[in-house]
């Protein structure tokens, strides 16, 4: 995405002054957020993926709060998604709207890759309750046999 692809992203999320399927906000003005890892997985799992916008406070009538930190929130961001198994790779961009710096992380469905036969397969990833996992390798088949998102210990 360009700088004004997000500028008119975010012109649009604060005129209608709601989320979409495929975005979420997050104000980071003081820190990064947490349960980062809950949306990485959700959108990486989502047909299309989705966009993290860091910098509007959804909870404050949408207003812009920039960011704390637009270098370390992207840092933080990478290095939440390398601990995903496949890893996830978000795609930033920066931008300064109204005074504000504003960072936007694309995160795109993810490609699945079976590591147990090495080979690509149309399964998608799958939320499922952590009873339902069996056993294994750092990623877990579940018995319905999709592949589920989880941190490599």
């Amino acid at each position: 995405m360009l700088p004004s692809e997000l500028t008119e992203l975010v012109q649009n999320i604060v005129t209608m002054k709601c989320e979409h399927q495929n975005i979420e906000l997050k104000r980071a003005s003081q820190g990064t957020p947490e349960k980062l890892y809950d949306t990485l997985s959700s959108f990486s799992n989502q047909t299309g993926g989705g966009i993290i916008l860091f910098g509007i406070d959804e909870k404050n009538d949408f207003a812009l709060t920039g960011v704390y930190d637009a270098q370390d929130l992207q840092t933080k961001v990478t290095n939440q998604a390398l601990q995903m198994e496949p890893v996830v790779r978000p795609v930033f961009t920066v931008a300064s709207i109204n005074g504000k710096t504003l960072v936007s992380a694309e995160i795109a469905e993810c490609d699945i890759f079976d590591l147990l036969t090495k080979s690509r397969t149309c399964r998608r990833y799958t939320p499922m309750p952590a009873t339902s996992f069996i056993s294994g390798s750092t990623s877990r088949r579940s018995r319905n046999s999709a592949w589920c998102l989880l941190p490599i210990s």
